[in-house]
C-alpha cells in the first residue's frame, strides 16, 4: 500500500473547479488492468455550483493511473 498526500486540481463536468488536498492509500497494480485503486478523502476548497468554500468528500475505490 502507497500512501498519498498532497494537492490536485480539480475540474468535473459542471460548476465545480478549485484546488484539492488528498489524503489517500493506493494499492498497487491490483485494479482493472493492473491500474492502481486508492481510497481516501479530499478537502475542496473552491466553488461548486456558484457557492464558494471548502468541501470535504471521501473517495472509494478510485482508480488512479499514470
Amino acid at each position: 500500500v502507497t500512501f498519498i498526500a498532497g494537492t490536485v486540481d480539480v475540474t468535473t463536468i459542471g460548476a465545480q473547479t478549485g484546488v484539492a488536498a488528498v489524503d489517500s492509500s493506493c494499492t498497487l497494480g491490483t485494479g482493472a488492468r493492473g491500474v492502481n485503486e486508492c481510497k481516501g478523502s479530499f478537502l475542496f476548497d473552491g466553488t461548486i455550483h456558484g457557492k464558494t468554500g471548502t468541501y470535504r468528500a471521501d473517495v472509494f475505490d478510485w482508480t488512479a493511473g499514470g
